[in-house]
């Protein structure tokens, strides 16, 4: 498969059929140290303004995926390999579950998806989490919200706090809800 690399940390293909095997795996995770925020992906969808987006997505450990939520769309989260909590919030930034994601062979969730506009995030717990991710589309900025209360992925200072943050509140949410 011929993969062009469309944006930093995104790939395309032209290919007709869009194959995924260990070697693309490989080929992604070995992208992710040098990709803007820890991620890539390989996007089989052909165009932004496709109905179905279709994605192979590799987090790295410690990537911050900003808490947020798509209005008006659906959003299929299937893991491939690794491990992650789901974070969902209310409104306010209150936690108000968390699933602990894992491939199929584990004893994490391999599949969730989210028909409701709820601000979502994930914390990954294993080197890499790589997912197959299908949303509805077409891809408009302005259709994901991000909460006043979370930081911004460009400032340094503020999203490592306040992934520190979240992280310990995980961590207590788990085991205040263990029992």
């Amino acid at each position: 498969m011929a993969l062009v690399k469309q944006h930093p940390g995104v790939w395309i293909t032209d290919d007709r059929m869009v194959l995924a095997d260990k070697e693309l795996l490989d080929f992604l995770k070995a992208q992710v140290p040098s990709s803007p925020f820890n991620r890539v992906r390989l996007c089989a969808h052909k165009d932004p303004n496709d109905s179905i987006h279709e994605m192979i997505i590799v987090l790295g450990k410690d990537t911050y995926v900003r808490p947020h939520r798509h209005v008006n769309k659906t959003e299929s989260f299937h893991v491939i390999e690794g491990a992650a909590d789901a974070v969902f919030f209310d409104d306010n930034g209150d936690i108000a579950d968390v699933v602990f994601l894992g491939a199929a062979n584990t004893d994490g969730t391999f599949f969730y998806r989210l028909t409701e506009s709820r601000y979502h995030t994930q914390i990954i717990r294993s080197p890499f989490l790589v997912v197959h991710e299908v949303t509805s589309g077409p891809f408009n900025r302005c259709d994901t919200e991000f909460p006043i209360w979370s930081s911004d992925i460009t400032d340094n200072h503020t999203r490592t706090e306040f992934f520190r943050e979240l992280t310990s509140r995980v961590a207590e949410f788990r085991r205040r809800h263990s029992t």
